[in-house]
């Protein structure tokens, strides 16, 4: 059986041969020739921070079946060789800030990779690392210089600056330091991770010293005058507390104190300095003390009664008037003599008869005038002025008169007895005292008051009017500029000027303006205010409100009572600007 079974075998395998055909054995399959189909690089994406950098790609070529094709021919290019370039090996290298794409080439596949370079700052520097000012308001420029990994520069990098006492010193976007005071400061400068820090400091140094005032003279031994320094830096800002000394070129004529106080030693002259670090400032002084004090008229006789002005010259060593000397005067027997004193003048009344001296006396130095008094007859009355010597009253308004009495040398006349008459009792009545009268306004018309003294008489002209504006005068706040207010009791209560003047009624600091004042129309609780006191502007039924004069003539009732004509309302008077 085994047997048979081979023997059929062989058989069928003979078959088999001899039905293929031909004359030789079949031949082999070859496979097909590798091509690059694909390019793979080992990173897709390459980013570099610094400048010079580099990193190694690596191609992956397959071919058709997928198979790594390791000897195959690799090419690199970069499409932007400024950016990075791309060695035979496939080493990048970053060039510049910026993107590449790296392309690697075998046969007619391709593989990429994107290239960005983008410099980190690593470390940054501040040129100058230090910064002295002298003067406030100077200003310096920083520069930083921001370097990557490889110590290479960052061009345009983003730098921010900090100063850390901006009340020393401040510091711009820009890198520019300004000093603002005397100190110490750090500017920071920060660029990403990096930082650098400069020291800044401030400290002001005078190179100008003047003082105030630049020049003094005393006309007293001992006065003293304080001088004041002012120390400046190159851009003239002032340096507080500057330290200062002080020197005089004369101790003998003027001293001067560690804090610039002059003192005056004796007659000369002297330069006092000021010194702070390079700058000086002087100041000249002038001692003058007084060296005469005289009297004009050298002596004088006068009668009882009799008046005289005296003036008091003050003199320095030089002969140089000094004017602006305070005069004392005295009187060695006031029943001789008396007198009142204006400054360096004083007048001089003889009061009995006998002798005295008059003395003016300045820092100690006395000048003397001897005055004798006679006793003598008194001198007839030559002349009798009558002040005002013409008025205009509103009916029922008052003036008060004045007689002067004169001698035949037009001295003033006083004890005199003196007699007032009128010459229309129904136009002018009123009431005598002594030398002067109060005359009320009748009825309208004209009258003259005399005043007669020893046969010798003056007069007044009195006019009484009852409206018609005062006489023509234009009752609006031009036409009444300068005129004066009376009340009816006779008190003065201003006058229409600005609100400068003391005696203006808008004066509202003024006796005749302020709210608060009892002479003022404009005080609502005085008797010339309120309105129920019967002088009073604001009572609306006054018979006797205050009247306004210009020129010495009444012209209108300064008054609330519409039924007092003419009439100026005192409110209208309120809103007036006076010249």
């Amino acid at each position: 059986m085994g047997l048979r079974s081979l023997a059929i075998s062989s058989a069928l395998t003979f078959v088999l041969v001899s039905c293929s055909g031909g004359d030789s054995p079949t031949d082999p399959v070859k496979p097909p020739t590798p091509v690059a189909t694909t390019v793979t690089l080992s990173a897709p994406t390459v980013s570099l921070s610094s400048l010079g950098a580099t990193q190694q790609l690596t191609a992956t070529v397959k071919d058709q079946t997928g198979a790594v094709m390791s000897s195959a021919t690799v090419t690199w290019a970069s499409s932007n060789q400024l950016v990075a370039t791309i060695s035979s090996s496939g080493l990048v290298t970053a060039v510049a800030n910026g993107a590449a794409t790296i392309t690697a080439t075998s046969g007619i596949a391709t593989g990429t990779a994107a290239v960005t370079i983008q410099q980190q700052a690593s470390s940054l520097s501040l040129s100058p690392s230090t910064k002295s000012f002298a003067s406030l308001g100077d200003t310096a420029r920083l520069v930083a210089t921001v370097k990557d990994a490889n110590g290479q520069s960052l061009a345009g990098a983003t730098v921010t600056w900090v100063s850390s006492n901006l009340l020393v010193a401040t510091v711009s976007t820009s890198g520019l330091v300004t000093s603002v005071a005397n100190g110490t400061a750090t500017i920071t400068a920060t660029s990403g991770s990096a930082a650098a820090a400069a020291a800044v400091a401030v400290q002001q140094v005078a190179t100008s010293l003047v003082l105030s005032p630049a020049s003094v003279t005393f006309s007293s031994l001992g006065a003293t005058q304080q001088l004041t320094s002012t120390v400046r830096d190159s851009r003239s800002q002032t340096i507080s507390n500057a330290t200062v000394t002080w020197v005089s070129s004369s101790a003998q004529v003027a001293t001067v104190s560690s804090t610039g106080l002059v003192t005056a030693i004796a007659s000369g002259a002297a330069t006092i300095t000021a010194t702070s670090g390079s700058a000086t400032g002087t100041a000249s002084v002038t001692v003058q003390p007084v060296a005469t004090v005289s009297i004009s008229p050298t002596s004088l006789t006068l009668d009882v009664g009799q008046t005289a002005t005296i003036t008091a010259t003050v003199r320095d060593a030089s002969g140089n008037a000094m004017a602006d000397k305070t005069v004392t005067w005295a009187t060695s027997d006031a029943s001789v003599v008396g007198g009142t004193v204006n400054g360096n003048t004083a007048t001089l009344v003889a009061a009995g008869a006998g002798s005295a001296s008059v003395t003016a006396t300045v820092d100690g130095i006395v000048g003397t005038l001897p005055v004798t008094v006679r006793t003598t007859a008194p001198k007839p009355v030559a002349s009798v002025v009558v002040t005002p010597s013409t008025v205009t009253l509103v009916v029922g308004a008052k003036v008060i008169l004045i007689a002067t009495l004169r001698d035949a040398q037009g001295n003033v006349l006083t004890g005199r007895t003196v007699s007032w008459t009128s010459s229309n009792l129904q136009v002018a009545n009123g009431t005598v005292s002594g030398n002067t009268v109060e005359v009320t306004g009748g009825t309208v018309g004209t009258a003259t008051v005399f005043a007669t003294s020893e046969g010798v008489s003056g007069s007044s002209v009195v006019t009484v009017i009852s409206s018609g504006g005062g006489g023509g005068v234009s009752l609006t706040c031009a036409g009444v500029a300068g005129g004066v207010i009376l009340a009816q009791d006779g008190t003065y209560l201003g006058k229409l000027s600005n609100r400068f003047d003391t005696q203006s009624i808008l004066n509202t600091f003024g006796s005749y303006g302020s709210q608060f004042s009892s002479t003022s129309i404009y005080n609502q609780f005085s008797q010339y205010g309120s309105q129920f006191a019967p002088y009073s502007a604001y009572n609306e039924f006054s018979t006797k409100p205050p009247i306004l004069y210009v020129n010495n003539a009444a012209v209108a009732y300064i008054s609330k009572n519409t039924f007092k004509t003419p009439r100026i309302d005192p409110d209208v008077l309120k809103a007036c600007t006076f010249p």
